[in-house]
């Protein structure tokens, strides 16, 4: 009996063990999953299954669920001229079609270096813009991540 006692102590704390590895194990785990801060469209997946990320690495693009905007730059001489609520055409680049309307909803606050559309190293312009985001209105059937042009109406003086 006293041996049989002995071997269930010994069997508990063997169990207590392993469960312990176990909450550890599941922890650790946890934290391997990536997940995106909001709900949203996957767009790119840029790491395949088993593969490593360093920290703040990034691994996929999401676009956030919900209305869809149009991040744009407009050029320093019209800047000024902005303001929240102005109305807005989307087109395809050189085309005179409209494919989506929307309304202005942010101003960056500053103006900075052009960064759409450029990068190239023989670019002669140094001007700079002003980034502003348009809400689009109702389903328009544009593709994410696609480049377009805007025509943002600027009321009359």
């Amino acid at each position: 009996v006293e041996k049989s006692r002995a071997a269930v102590k010994l069997s508990e704390s063997r169990l207590s063990e392993v469960s312990e590895q176990v909450r550890y194990v599941a922890s650790e785990a946890s934290r391997k999953f990536l997940r995106s801060p909001y709900a949203g469209v996957l767009l790119e997946l840029h790491v395949k299954k088993g593969s490593a990320l360093k920290q703040f690495d990034s691994y996929a693009e999401v676009a956030p669920s919900g209305a869809i905007t149009v991040r744009t730059e407009v050029d320093e001489l019209f800047a000024a001229r902005l303001s929240n609520g102005l109305d807005a055409e989307i087109r395809y680049i050189g085309g005179d079609s409209i494919i989506a309307t929307g309304k202005v909803i942010f101003l960056s606050p500053y103006l900075k270096k052009k960064s759409l559309f450029s990068g190239k190293s023989n670019e002669q312009e140094d001007r700079l813009v002003r980034e502003v985001r348009i809400k689009l209105d109702g389903d328009n059937g544009l593709i994410l991540n696609a480049k377009v042009e805007s025509v943002i109406k600027l009321k009359n003086r």
